[in-house]
């Protein structure tokens, strides 16, 4: 039954390494060993399932991802979250810079650059946790 379950509903437990997998970013000038994105990861890496589960209603209105197999395959284009990471531009304090947004019907997340990982970790933690009401 719990198998039954998890196929149909997803895995409870959120494993990074296959949202990872299928996440692309914009602008294609950022790739997996961009700063920006290394702190998105390192962030996600240090919040609770709990968090995780919040992370996943802000972006895309599902608390789990999709089950996979074994045999995961990034290549699977039924889904995909896009992170697209935006320039805080000049003369904006970091703790002033917006907060993190999504577009829940795409899986999309829009996130400022912050300058360190405590900065981007309080920010999406902020909208994560405050930005609830497509799912409330």
């Amino acid at each position: 039954m719990q198998e039954l379950a998890e196929r149909v509903c997803g895995a409870p437990r959120i494993d990074l390494n296959v949202l990872r997998r299928h996440t692309v970013y914009a602008p294609k000038r950022f790739t997996d060993s961009s700063p920006a994105v290394q702190q998105f990861w390192n962030v996600l890496q240090s919040f609770t399932e709990h968090e995780r589960g919040l992370f996943l209603s802000f972006a895309w209105a599902r608390s789990r991802l999709p089950a996979v197999g074994a045999d995961d395959d990034p290549r699977d284009t039924s889904w995909r979250m896009k992170l697209n990471i935006l320039d805080i531009g000049q003369g904006v304090r970091e703790n002033d810079a917006p907060l993190p947004t999504s577009e829940t019907c795409f899986f999309n997340v829009n996130l400022p650059a912050y300058g360190t990982v405590d900065i981007m970790r309080r920010k999406l933690l902020s909208a994560i946790s405050n930005c609830q009401t497509i799912t409330s």
